[in-house]
């Protein structure tokens, strides 16, 4: 007796059912990341303001519970990947 039995069945109706939300869900996600990654690039334009920044995260005790700590705030990148990946 095989376990996973229909298991193919049931992925393919679960894609089906949800072709459209899961289309959101990608465009929501990646929407958000270039959406964060723009306003990085215009608040903090300069690696001594993104380190700034970083500084007053690592200080704050709420922030970084929350999103953990910036290990590259010399790229806005850096920065954007900090923030996204909390989400």
């Amino acid at each position: 007796m095989n376990q996973l039995l229909g298991t193919g069945a049931l992925v393919k109706l679960g894609l089906r059912r949800d072709r459209i939300m899961i289309a959101v869900w990608a465009y929501a996600a990646t929407a958000f990341a270039a959406s964060t990654s723009y306003s990085y690039g215009r608040l903090y334009d300069t690696v001594q303001s993104r380190r700034e920044f970083a500084e007053g995260v690592e200080h704050n005790g709420a922030t970084r519970a929350m999103y953990g700590r910036v290990f590259n705030a010399d790229t806005v990148g850096g920065l954007t990947a900090w923030r996204v990946t909390a989400i």
